[in-house]
């Protein structure tokens, strides 16, 4: 997965807003009224199993992350899924499991501060950056 796309955190997912334009024109206007945000990474997780994918907690300590998807994605539309960093996903690895276990225990203590966030689009093989949006925000 590593090799097709940057690490990152996931703020909106296709299905949410799955019109091009309309993310674009509403990620822009969120990212102009979103000021830069804190996360920190909490503890490693997994939802039904380790083999549906591993993935490390991301608090939202200032609620940016809140903040930038209630501007953005419509609520009949939102997914209700933790902010997190995937690990290992389904999709591209077998080793959930194997991550699981070496993960299961590690305490991360790192914190973030998040000054951007990033359009991205698959060719199929790689996910590219197609614009990068500062946040800009008065906090």
């Amino acid at each position: 997965m590593a090799s097709q796309i940057a690490a990152h955190i996931t703020l909106l997912y296709p299905e949410e807003v799955p019109d091009p334009s309309e993310l674009d024109q509403l990620a822009q206007a969120a990212a102009a009224r979103t000021p830069p945000f804190t996360i920190s990474l909490g503890p490693a997780f997994y939802a039904a199993s380790p083999a549906d994918g591993v993935f490390f907690h991301v608090h939202d300590i200032d609620s940016g992350i809140r903040s930038f998807r209630t501007r953005t994605v419509p609520p009949a539309r939102a997914i209700k899924f933790p902010p997190h960093v995937t690990i290992v996903h389904p999709r591209t690895s077998r080793l959930g499991q194997q991550a699981w276990q070496a993960l299961a225990e590690v305490r991360l203590d790192a914190q973030f501060t998040v000054n951007e966030v990033a359009i991205t689009a698959s060719d199929g093989r790689r996910w590219h950056t197609m614009r990068r949006l500062p946040l800009t925000g008065a906090a």
